[in-house]
């Protein structure tokens, strides 16, 4: 069973949304083993109503095991045993049963199952919640987990059911204060385990039996039967079509190649074929596309969000052969990896709440790359930032590398206030004196858990 911890925010705005007076619709969606369902069944669990899980099968008989849940909840034996074969009957149905002025919900989950068997369930959903449902005081919620089709046949100005919904939430990972709830594992390992699966509920469950992040990850990544070691492909053929292809794309972004250009050239595709897959990668948040924080035009490139799959095509996909073959133990080398993840962990995660007021981003021009910018908005402060994914680090000699990268940047530009901030495992140097500001592993520790 998957723990509950925290979603707070989710929860409070659920609360508020139930305890208001009136109809609503609320649209809950995000990546598979995000913890929606968790999520919803904590919310309701003192609540009334009716709770289905679709699954993926002809929608008659989806029909059918709606009408089973519909009839048990009512206690009417006659709607348990009869033949209801289409969604329309059903809705019929329940505006004779629902009584318009009690609090009452219902839960379609993994609704893109019956999108995906009868699309035409958008229009007659739409028309039983124009014509009943929103005089009443249903609470309905439509929970799916492949964001593509929510969005499409949901969300969009295209669907039906555009302009009914109330609310609509997409559920994210986790941030590191959260996750870390779900071992006992040491700080370091803990956020090494954040960097390797990310924020995702039902992988952190996975991990929650291991003290030590090495023996999971050679127990669950690096063994055959491990649960990491298909995920993957589990994953995106659950939301993809052309699998291979975007298989393909996953795969040359682990190698580095992360403009158009070069992954066109990696996977053998013509550059103007490969956007539309590109942009449903980004959609579906596997990846994202990063620009220098200076926004200069066409100098972008895209990187990979999801934690579990970076991890998966950097050590296991391309030591698969080794591992099927049992040829021995598979000593992975992290350091020049977590040395790239640790960087976007405290750009995406932890500068914010140091530098709360600031625009954060990263730059590059040419051969010159600095880890984070983070600009003031009147911009007249700027915060240069090295992170090292190493113990023992020099502030003052990083410091010093990254004002001469830091010139190219300002390019003669006054500034009111240059900071240099160097992140890293640990120093040793003094650094209580006046220098870069610098943050190691306990600061971060300290940080999170305020």
């Amino acid at each position: 069973m998957i723990s509950f911890i925290d979603r707070g925010e989710e929860l409070n705005l659920l609360k508020h949304e139930w305890n208001s007076p009136g109809a609503k619709l609320i649209v809950l969606y995000g990546r598979r083993r995000i913890g929606k369902t968790t999520l919803l069944s904590e919310f309701f669990k003192d609540k009334e109503g009716i709770f289905y899980i679709s699954e993926d099968i002809y929608y008659k008989l989806q029909v059918n095991d709606l009408r089973k849940y519909i009839a048990d909840y009512f206690q009417d034996q006659f709607l348990m045993s009869a033949d209801i074969s289409d969604w329309e009957l059903l809705f019929q149905y329940l505006t004779k049963v629902i009584d318009v002025k009690k609090r009452f919900f219902l839960v379609l989950d993994e609704f893109t199952h019956l999108v995906k068997n009868d699309r035409t369930i958008l229009t007659k959903l739409q028309r039983f919640w124009d014509s009943f449902l929103s005089r009443s005081n249903i609470f309905l919620v439509i929970c799916g987990s492949n964001l593509g089709m929510i969005q499409d046949s949901v969300l969009s100005y295209a669907s039906p059911m555009y302009g009914r919904r109330t609310k609509d939430i997409l559920l994210l990972p986790l941030e590191l204060r959260s996750s870390m709830k779900f071992t006992e594992m040491n700080f370091e390992d803990n956020l090494m385990l954040h960097m390797t699966i990310g924020g995702v509920p039902e992988y952190l469950n996975k991990a929650s039996g291991y003290k030590d992040y090495y023996w999971f990850i050679k127990r669950e990544f690096g063994d055959p039967n491990g649960y990491f070691y298909r995920e993957p492909y589990f994953i995106l053929s659950q939301d993809f079509k052309e699998q291979n292809t975007y298989f393909s794309i996953l795969n040359a972004i682990s190698y580095g190649k992360n403009k158009p250009s070069e992954i066109a050239d990696y996977i053998g595709i013509e550059s103007k074929r490969l956007y539309p897959y590109l942009e449903n990668l980004v959609k579906l948040r596997f990846l994202a596309k990063i620009a220098p924080i200076d926004d200069r035009k066409n100098s972008g490139h895209y990187e990979m969000t999801d934690r579990m799959m970076e991890f998966w095509f950097n050590f296991v996909y391309k030591n698969r052969e080794f591992i099927e073959r049992g040829s021995g133990e598979i000593t992975f080398n992290f350091s020049t990896y977590f040395g790239r993840i640790f960087e976007k962990f405290i750009r995406d995660e932890i500068f914010k709440y140091i530098y709360p007021d600031f625009k954060i981003g990263t730059w590059w021009y040419k051969d010159t790359e600095i880890d984070i910018v983070a600009i003031s908005q009147n911009g007249e402060e700027i915060v240069f930032s090295e992170c090292k994914w190493m113990d023992n680090v020099d502030p003052f000699k990083v410091a010093s590398e990254l004002d001469k990268k830091a010139q190219k940047f300002l390019n003669g530009k006054e500034i009111k206030k240059v900071t240099y901030h160097i992140v890293a495992k640990s120093f040793y140097k003094d650094t209580s004196k006046k220098g870069p500001i610098c943050t190691d592993l306990e600061d971060i520790m300290s940080l999170i858990n305020k």
